[in-house]
């Protein structure tokens, strides 16, 4: 019923797995695109080819897309994450998601007579990503989209759910 959008739901989380294993890399930028296009590729899908499996599953893909609408701006993760990071990336390239690295270089120390002493050693580099937008409260860019997964999940079962029930 929702087989083709639940294929790509479980490339989203793949491309997570990815997200987090680079995101102390230069890709970390690429990565979080092509995640974000999948998210929202999941009910383009859903829509698009899973309605044509049956009129059930039609009329509950209809029922659950139509009740999403109905309840906007909620749920957030959908409206204020899912879409408007898509919208961002892929009309003006634009994202929410920010880094921040911070660079912590050793110590050299000078004696009073010139010698060099010990040096302190430099400290890790740290890499920091943040929604540079008040509507995500904070949250960390890689949870959003955990909780965005979860949220596909979700409608997904319910559609499969509802589409299990014989039209009358």
């Amino acid at each position: 019923m929702t087989h083709h959008a639940r294929v790509v739901l479980a490339d989203c989380e793949i491309a997570l797995m990815d997200l987090r294993a680079s995101a102390e890399t230069e890709f970390w930028r690429i990565r979080w695109v092509a995640l974000v296009v999948l998210l929202r590729s999941v009910g383009h899908v859903l829509g698009k080819i899973d309605t044509h499996g049956s009129p059930e599953a039609s009329a509950a893909i209809t029922k659950a897309w139509r009740q999403l609408q109905e309840n906007k701006p909620e749920p957030w993760i959908f409206w204020s994450s899912i879409e408007k990071e898509r919208n961002n990336i892929l009309k003006s390239y634009k994202m929410a998601v920010h880094m921040k690295s911070t660079v912590r270089p050793g110590t050299a120390h000078l004696g009073i007579d010139g010698s060099r002493l010990e040096p302190d050693p430099s400290g890790p580099t740290t890499f920091e990503y943040f929604f540079g937008a008040d509507e995500y409260c904070g949250m960390n860019p890689i949870e959003a989209c955990h909780e965005a997964i979860l949220f596909w999940r979700e409608y997904l079962d319910l559609i499969d759910s509802e589409a299990a029930t014989p039209l009358l």
